[in-house]
């Protein structure tokens, strides 16, 4: 990833880091209020004069809700310290300014359903105030060339969310993300939101109703999260540390493995044959490690951003994202629904598992999936507060009463549970490796002495090929092969019990 943004501009961070948190400090209890605000009008028949302003004060909502997010988004990145902590922040800047724009403005036929043209444009027709159509109709504008600019990473914001059977799209997509081009987007887009929220406010002002209904309402409950603002402060540093570790090793794995993928490939594009089935089948189940070390990494990440927040909206973000990542990842692991596209349990586990003939081994594969089919239910039940935690759509009062319901005890034990599950998978894989590799060794002896042999024959040519870097790494891979290392190598570092 491209990070050069806090070298280059020390000064301006700083700056920006502590004008977001005066921010996610002064807005919380102004959304608060508004949000209050907006529900007197909700549940009764309503004039002219009110229509405008819940129109207004929709747009308000959802203009102050957004840029709190992304100051929290933007700080989590700032204090990051790993560049594998830091992607994780950054791409959540592309999540939500992209979803952000499809609830403000969509796209394509979705735009009869956004914000903007529901709520909006309707009013034109009933302001007559001199100058409303104009501004009406610059900042339309403004939003459409954001839109034809910036909107261009869908790819990425599903990766981010939903992550992929094929863990190297993931991996070339964090690589490939650029620091300084994100927070170029998010200035642009939170310099939108500011006027979008000025618009509103000025509106907002003429039509006096603000006070009325303010008035009207039952006296306001702050956050009732009871002692969020203590807990877990981690005085001593000792959870962040160790979080920080798992970041750090599991990044190193990704790197390794990431480099370990492109070999059968490669092989075949210089050589025009295949590797043996058994280092085929190896670097495949890699895969599944490289998904697992996602997951590690997103969790530690999400953990470390919530010790560290110092408001409590920033912590609800960030224990909103926990959410995301243990439904996304449960989910992309064993499948919750028909709509998940695959799973690394059903696509890439059970095949393999399904060719190796252990009845010790089996059982306790069995046993595994009847636990993770008595689960899948039990995060099922997540599937609206994930879907509020991503979409904005049902409405800012809906997300933020969702934000008020989560406690970070439920959160972070449903982090445990994935975490549990995520070593017996491990387990499962160690073993299932072991497992080919001896199968290999008793059924097909002599076929691994001929694929030493060929792995001799490689090496003596791979001295003519003309990419030197591709011709160190492959004959370094094709020595491991050779003597073992390169299996040992997806398996070392497997979490202890």
């Amino acid at each position: 990833m491209n990070s050069k943004l806090h070298e280059s501009t020390p000064d301006f961070v700083k700056k920006l880091y502590e004008q977001q948190g005066f921010s996610l400090r002064d807005l919380s209890s102004h959304l608060l209020l508004e949000i209050g605000v907006l529900r007197q009008l909700s549940n009764r028949d309503k004039n002219e004069k009110e229509l405008i302003f819940e129109g207004f004060q929709t747009l308000s909502n959802f203009t102050n809700y957004i840029s709190l997010e992304l100051c929290s988004v933007s700080r989590s990145n700032f204090r990051a310290v790993l560049p594998a902590e830091k992607r994780y922040n950054v791409k959540y800047i592309n999540c939500v300014i992209l979803e952000a724009y499809k609830y403000l403005y969509g796209y394509g036929k979705a735009q009869k359903k956004s914000l903007w043209v529901k709520k909006i444009k309707p009013l034109v027709e009933l302001i007559d105030y001199q100058g409303f159509r104009n501004e009406y109709n610059s900042l339309e504008l403004k939003i459409r060339q954001f839109g034809e600019s910036n909107i261009t990473d869908w790819t990425g914001r599903k990766l981010s969310f939903h992550y992929d059977l094929d863990p190297m799209e993931m991996y070339r997509h964090l690589v490939a993300l650029s620091e300084e081009d994100e927070y170029q987007r998010l200035i642009t887009f939170s310099t939108l939101m500011e006027e979008l929220t000025v618009f509103s406010s000025k509106y907002l002002q003429k039509s006096n109703l603000t006070n009325v209904l303010i008035s009207e309402m039952s006296p306001a409950i702050d956050l009732p999260i009871i002692g969020l603002e203590q807990f877990f402060l981690d005085d001593e540093g000792k959870l962040s540390d160790t979080l920080y570790g798992v970041i750090e090793t599991h990044s190193k794995k990704l790197d390794e493995f990431a480099r370990q993928q492109d070999t059968p490939d490669k092989f075949k594009e210089f050589f025009k044959q295949d590797l043996n089935d058994t280092i085929i089948s190896m670097v495949e189940l890699s895969k599944v490690v490289m998904q697992l070390s996602y997951l590690y990494i997103d969790l530690a990440s999400a953990i470390r951003a919530f010790l560290h927040s110092e408001y409590i909206m920033e912590k609800l973000f960030n224990l909103k994202m926990i959410n995301v990542i243990v439904y996304e990842g449960f989910n992309k692991l064993y499948s919750l629904n028909e709509e998940s596209n695959g799973s690394f349990w059903h696509d890439r586990i059970i095949p393999f598992v399904s060719t190796i003939k252990d009845d010790r081994f089996c059982r306790e594969v069995d046993i595994l999936e009847q636990e993770l089919e008595e689960l899948a239910p039990i995060f099922k039940k997540y599937a609206s507060q994930r879907q509020l935690s991503v979409h904005y759509d049902k409405g800012i009062p809906m997300i933020y009463d969702m934000l008020q319901g989560l406690n970070p005890f439920i959160e972070l034990s449903k982090s445990t549970q994935l975490l549990q599950l995520m070593h017996k998978i491990y387990n499962i894989l160690n073993q299932c490796m072991l497992l080919i590799e001896t199968r290999e060794e008793i059924e097909n002896k002599k076929a691994i002495d001929n694929v030493s042999t060929i792995i001799e024959k490689i090496i003596a040519l791979s001295t003519n090929l003309p990419d030197e870097s591709f011709k160190k790494r492959l004959l370094d891979d094709l020595q491991k092969m050779k003597t073992g290392e390169f299996f040992e190598n997806l398996l070392k570092n497997r979490p202890k019990d």
